[in-house]
């Protein structure tokens, strides 16, 4: 299981680096404009959750996020415009 967070740079390998998809840099959660929105909300903070997922339905990456998340059994973060639980529902529905 990962926990990423686009941000944080500390513990980050050049392999990390080099191994992100190329969707990635085009995603809107890496503009400057978005990087205050709680992508990696604390429990409780369901308002700031809600306004993160508004910010990935108007992103062109989107699927391709969800995709990486379901994936790689992200279990932390808004991805895909999906909370950790809502991605967890998602799996259990396709098993």
């Amino acid at each position: 299981m990962h926990n990423l967070d686009p941000y944080d740079l500390a513990g980050i390998t050049l392999e990390d680096l080099l191994d992100r998809p190329a969707w990635m840099a085009d995603a809107l959660c890496r503009e400057p404009a978005y990087r205050d929105a709680a992508w990696f909300p604390e429990t409780g903070q369901t308002l700031d959750a809600k306004a993160a997922m508004e910010i990935c339905t108007r992103c062109l990456c989107r699927a391709e996020c969800l995709e990486y998340a379901m994936v790689h059994h992200i279990d932390s973060g808004i991805w895909g415009s999906l909370s950790p639980n809502a991605r967890k529902r998602l799996r259990r529905q396709a098993a």
